[in-house]
């Protein structure tokens, strides 16, 4: 049915689970690929597939054998080797307002240390104020890197009052 060897296909009663490695043209997708590459993400991991205890933690699955994540990085210019990652988490879980694709982040250091950033739903490389940006609980930071790491953070933008209001398309 595949054409491709590195795609595996199995149909439950939820619907299709794909495993292994995706084609190319499917890795857009999942987000996994074309959007996080031309925004300078690297990837540094094929997709992988995880038991929902060996990824424990990061969310409240509710199948055992269906979580998959792929971790991508980018360079952060000058500061001494310092590593925004990022890892895409796709499985059905049961956390609320998270779909069944998701991101968390980390630092790593230029000795290789892996630095959680609890919390943050976004983040990036700002070049033109040279500094990393993210979003906690609605609120827009921003901080300068150096060798030692992130410094004190910057509220840019409080969006916690923020509410959704319903408009009519004019159409």
């Amino acid at each position: 049915m595949w054409a491709d060897d590195r795609v595996k296909a199995e149909w439950d009663d939820i619907g299709m689970t794909i495993t292994q490695d995706p084609p190319v043209e499917w890795q857009s997708f999942v987000k996994g690929g074309f959007q996080l590459q031309r925004d300078g993400w690297e990837p540094v991991t094929p997709w992988e597939t995880f038991s929902a205890a060996e990824a424990a933690g990061v969310a409240k699955w509710l199948y055992q054998m269906d979580v998959h994540r792929i971790i991508f990085q980018k360079q952060l210019p000058n500061n001494r080797r310092w590593k925004l990652q990022l890892i895409r988490w796709v499985g059905i879980n049961g956390d609320e307002n998270r779909g069944i694709s998701f991101d968390t982040f980390a630092l790593v250091s230029p000795e290789g240390m892996v630095e959680n950033c609890e919390g943050w739903c976004s983040a990036d490389y700002d070049a033109v104020k040279g500094r990393v940006v993210w979003t906690h609980d609605n609120v827009l930071y921003g901080a300068k890197m150096d060798g030692k790491g992130l410094q004190p953070a910057t509220m840019l933008y409080d969006a916690r009052e923020v509410k959704y209001q319903s408009t009519k398309a004019p159409y």
